[in-house]
Order: C-alpha cells, then sequence, then structure tokens
C-alpha cells in the first residue's frame, strides 16, 4: 500500500500568483520547520532526511539523523544544516512525501497542478534518490523486510523504513552500488515496475558481482620480493550508538 494518496485537485493560483505564494513559503519555512517538522512521523521524518540532505550530509549524518527521528528528539535545526538550506529541496520534499497540508498551513500553498509543476521544476532534489524514494514509498514494510532478508543480506537493517536502512548502508563510496544492488533484488522477486524506476542509474561498472561476497574494497597484489610484511585496514563503519540494546549499528 501506498504511504500516501493525491488530494483532489483545488482551484489553484495564476503562474505569477503561485510563484509569489512560493517565494514567501521560501521566507517562512526556516521559522517554521520545527512546528512542520513535530507535525511528520517518525517515517516521514526519514523520508525527508532521505530527500533533502545533500550528499556529504546524508552519508555523514543521515543514519544518525534516522535514529534521532525514531527517538523522538528534534531535528529541525540538523535539517536546515545538512539541506545546507536549500528551501527548493525542503518544499519539493515536503510535496513528494505528500504532505500538503503542511504546505498549506503554515507555508501558505494550496495543491493544484500548478504548484506539482513548480515543485518538479525546481525541487533541488537528485534525480536518483527521487526513484529511490518512488521504489521506498511504493514498498509495504513487509515486502521490505522479505526482500532484505532473503536478497539484500549484506544489507544491515534494524527493520525500520527503507529510507532508514539505506542510510544504515551508505558509505562515501557505494551510493550508487546500493542502488544497483537493489535494483537487482528488486528484480530477483519480479517487481519489474519498481526495478524500472532505477534501471537509468544502474551501470556495467556498478552491477553487483556474481560472484558474491557482498564486501566492497580494493584488492592489492601480494609482494614478490622480501622484506616484507601485512598491512590490515580495518574500516569503522558507524560510531552511532544504538537506540535499544538489541540494535545493532
Amino acid at each position: 500500500m501506498a504511504r500516501c494518496t493525491v488530494p483532489a485537485e483545488g482551484p489553484g493560483l495564476p503562474d505569477s500568483a503561485l510563484l509569489e505564494a512560493q517565494q514567501r513559503a521560501k521566507l517562512k519555512i526556516k521559522d517554521c520547520l520545527p512546528s512542520i517538522i513535530e507535525k511528520l512521523s517518525a517515517t516521514e521524518k526519514c523520508s525527508l532526511i532521505f530527500l533533502c540532505l545533500d550528499r556529504p550530509n546524508l552519508i555523514s549524518t543521515g543514519h544518525t539523523l534516522c535514529q534521532y527521528s525514531y527517538a523522538g528528539r528534534d531535528i529541525s535545526d540538523y535539517i536546515w544544516r545538512g539541506s545546507s538550506g536549500n528551501v527548493d529541496a525542503l518544499l519539493s520534499s515536503l510535496f513528494h512525501i505528500c504532505r500538503y497540508d503542511l504546505l498549506e498551513h503554515p507555508l501558505g500553498l494550496c495543491f493544484s497542478h500548478s504548484m506539482e509543476q513548480v515543485c518538479l521544476s525546481t525541487g533541488g532534489i537528485e534525480q536518483e534518490r527521487l526513484a529511490l524514494y518512488k521504489v521506498f514509498a511504493a514498498l509495504p514494510q513487509t515486502a521490505a523486510d522479505a526482500l532484505l532478508a532473503h536478497h539484500l543480506g549484506s544489507w544491515r537493517s534494524a527493520g525500520r523504513c527503507l529510507e532508514e536502512t539505506f542510510c544504515r548502508n551508505l558509505l562515501p563510496n557505494n551510493f550508487m552500488t546500493l542502488i544497483s544492488e537493489l535494483h537487482g533484488a528488486l528484480t530477483a522477486v519480479a517487481q519489474d515496475r519498481l526495478a524500472s524506476c532505477l534501471a537509468s542509474f544502474v551501470s556495467r561498472d556498478s552491477a553487483p558481482s556474481s560472484s558474491g561476497g557482498g564486501g566492497t574494497g580494493e584488492v592489492y597484489p601480494l609482494p614478490t620480493s622480501a622484506p616484507y610484511g601485512l598491512c590490515v585496514i580495518i574500516n569503522v563503519n558507524s560510531f552511532v550508538e544504538p537506540l535499544l540494546a538489541s540494535e545493532e549499528v
């Protein structure tokens, strides 16, 4: 079941008036952000985090902010700083998670075809993330859990929404690899419509290896002359403290 539905279209505004309303909304959104985020569910907060944070902040803090969301902590300041104040991305994210009520009040925008076109044309959100969000929003939690258990065994998961799971597994160099792995998993369970959302972002270079293993990294040739030694490099994925005693991070 999809997470949201599109409301009936209102009378809308002329394009010029809509653009003026959008400019007013951009000026208001920073001050309104705490009250807006307070009205979101934990899953909606994770969706907002996933959509509007810029790529470096998504990699470095996305998972932590998702944990804060489930713990009920205030993340409005983190969202503002993590999005680098990208008001277009914030407005567009609220549109894509279907919180039209929050666009209308307190931001003064009402749902209409014109507003949809404005949000889509000036959204400031990466196309890869919009495609991923379509997949995340369309998969029920039970289907997502089954996909992770049977086809994405190398992904770490705490049984939460796929936005949180994606951020949990995100590293500086594996964004496109995760997309490719998810595309392969969807194809394996015949979710062709959802797999097609990701197909244009999957390249042969980023496709999962058929040899398995699930690891990522570089392989260096062994030295051929003495003296030589062994160097072990350990990558620590996260220093985030678990929210629950039984949770793995």
